[in-house]
């Protein structure tokens, strides 16, 4: 067998560096594709760019680590020989470059065995809060001795026979990864349209404190038992008389994370393509929200709620909130990277993000440093808002307002609201409450007048869009403008805000203002993100749809909801008062289908694979 140097020895354990951190990212890469992730969303397309380009920089880091594992003890050799005039006989390399190998083994060891325990027994590192938690520590310690020893009789085989695969292995997945990026940057455009871009309005002299609170599942007839907000409500009276009810109120989601998305960007799901938390906004989308407009104007913004609900990090929500659930928001290396590039990455350095947070995040909650969070569904359905639930939400506004003299911006989602219908009235007094100690908190500071409130739910019960929902504004003391019953949506929220604040809409909202009443019947569209099961499995939608199932379309009193397996259409009558239609304009199914289908494909999805059965 030839002799192997230390260049082959340099080469071959450069390559298992490689190597290693691209299975690990693979596997990680599998874990998420198959699981619901941002990842079960995509074109098998985009999947394979996002493995290819995230794993760029694990490798290179993982290279760069045995490059230092291995160079450091070769200077300290060479020192020691200059020093002491004697050749050293020792290989101090070959002793760091299997403790790096080792290393590097730990990680992807315990993100394998943790990702298949809490798939199939629900139990992992995360599961375990207590001081317990160490022991995890200790066993991967005494992994890495057990690897190490292991990865020192591999390594001094001297098996030169090895260096040319391995090496010749790794360097196809690396050229491939730069080719991935290469054609990435070429083949998707950069940002151009920022949110505050056509914006030449100037707004009011005093911008007012804008408090956005939605409760999850609250419906129009939990805040006004008799339907009708004419007859009068004991919720939310603390809001004052100059308030405006809108009790047909449609939501464009079916899901928090869409619903609440579609508020903050006045879009339509179908043009962001984010419809639930699974999906994170893509190019422009990213910067084309309120928040940005809102911190462009000088605001200062406060993000609170469940994080399975509400994520601006997730979302990939580029420059909107300052604080997210009480800490600061500051965007990571890796996403200023892809900024620099006009976006066009965003997809590939979240997953990065996540990969490495995972192997960090692990590492600490094993060892005792930090406790990691329950960020998996089952565990966060069990738990209320982040941080203390209510009680440490309400203490973080009130100390958000303190801190910031200026204007403000609050958008609080509470799952609180969620329950049973024998607990409606408690739920709603109880959100009502938490309400009505932020307005005394703000006439304490004199704040309360000159303020806006927006009081809305993002479904209903049971993810339903066909429900009416509850919309209560609360206008400053300049405006007065009463509700009505005329059909309203998700997507207006955004333009009413910027109207009181006398900024026009950008053109890229695609609601409109309620301080300005159409007299068109509005056409409200919705869209289903469907789940197997509980909503724990898989996708059960192709990928090339969105992962959406139907699209729902509300007009005048009726409800008409489309499959998007089959261009099946069925129809029904909302329940509870809203304005109802002349039988002359309402449409057939057909029509319906036509206009749904239409609006799918001004958004660029494929409708000509959508069959059609002719019997539904």
């Amino acid at each position: 067998m030839p002799k192997q140097t230390s260049k082959h020895f340099f080469t071959l354990c450069s390559a298992y560096a490689v190597l290693i951190a691209y299975f690990h990212v693979f596997m990680e890469w599998l874990f998420f594709a198959t699981k619901p992730s941002f990842l079960a969303a995509l074109s098998a397309k985009s999947q394979v760019l996002v493995l290819f380009i995230g794993a760029l920089f694990p490798a290179t880091a993982a290279l760069l680590l045995m490059i230092f594992g291995m160079t450091i003890p070769r200077a300290i050799e060479w020192f020691v020989h200059i020093a002491s005039k004697k050749k050293s006989q020792s290989k101090a390399y070959e002793y760091s470059a299997p403790a790096v190998l080792a290393g590097l083994l730990v990680f992807i060891t315990t993100n394998l065995v943790d990702n298949f325990s809490y798939t199939v027994f629900n139990f992992g590192i995360i599961s375990v809060r207590s001081h317990l938690r160490v022991l995890f520590g200790i066993s991967m310690t005494a992994l890495f001795i057990y690897l190490y020893r292991r990865s020192a009789r591999f390594l001094n085989k001297r098996a030169t026979h090895l260096v040319s695969a391995t090496s010749l292995i790794a360097s196809i997945l690396v050229i491939t990864s730069i080719g991935c990026v290469t054609l990435v940057y070429f083949s998707r455009g950069t940002i151009e349209a920022r949110a505050t871009s056509g914006l030449t309005d100037n707004p009011v002299s005093i911008l007012p404190d804008i408090f956005v609170f939605s409760g999850d599942a609250l419906q129009a007839n939990h805040v006004w038992p008799q339907g009708d907000p004419s007859n009068g409500s004991k919720w939310f009276s603390s809001l004052g008389k100059n308030t405006a009810s809108f009790p047909s109120f449609f939501a464009n989601a079916n899901r928090t994370a869409g619903s609440v998305a579609v508020a903050v960007t006045g879009k339509f799901p179908t043009t962001t393509g984010k419809a639930n938390s699974l999906h994170a906004f893509q190019g422009r989308h990213a910067y084309q929200h309120l928040p940005a407009i809102l911190r462009g104007l000088g605001y200062r913004l406060l993000l609170e709620g469940s994080k399975n609900h509400v994520d601006s990090s997730a979302w990939n929500l580029r420059e909107s909130f300052h604080e997210e659930s009480g800490k600061s928001l500051r965007w990571s290396g890796f996403r200023r990277f892809s900024d620099r590039f006009g976006g066009r990455y965003n997809w590939e350095i979240r997953f990065t993000e996540i990969v490495i947070e995972r192997i960090i995040g692990r590492l600490q909650h094993s060892f005792g440093f930090q406790l990691l969070p329950q960020t998996h569904l089952i565990e966060a359905l069990k738990r209320d808002d982040s941080g203390g639930g209510n009680l440490g939400t309400l203490k973080r506004i009130r100390s958000f307002i303190d801190r910031n003299p200026g204007p403000v911006f609050v958008q609080w989602h509470t799952i609180s609201t969620r329950a049973e219908p024998q607990d409606w009235p408690p739920i709603v007094e109880s959100f009502d409450a938490s309400v009505h100690s932020i307005v005394e908190h703000l006439k304490k500071h004199n704040r309360f007048k000159n303020s806006v409130f927006v009081i809305w739910s993002d479904h209903g019960r049971g993810y339903d869009t066909r429900i009416r929902l509850p919309l209560i504004i609360k206008w400053p003391q300049n405006i007065s403008s009463p509700g009505n019953n005329s059909n309203v949506q998700a997507i207006d929220i955004a333009s009413t805000i910027l109207d009181v604040l006398e900024v026009e809409a950008p053109k890229w909202m695609e609601g409109r203002s309620l301080l300005k009443p159409s007299k068109l019947e509005p056409q409200i569209i919705s869209v289903f993100s469907h789940y197997k099961g509980d909503g724990l499995g898989l996708l059960a939608d192709r990928p090339v749809l969105g992962g959406l199932s139907h699209l729902q379309l509300i007009f005048c009193d009726r409800w008409y909801r489309m499959s998007l397996w089959n261009k099946g259409v069925q129809s029904g009558t909302v329940v509870g008062p809203t304005r109802a239609c002349e039988t002359d304009v309402l449409m057939n199914k057909d029509q319906v289908r036509e206009i749904l289908l239409k609006h799918l494909d001004e958004r660029g999805y494929p409708i000509s694979l959508i069959p059609l059965d002719k019997h539904r």
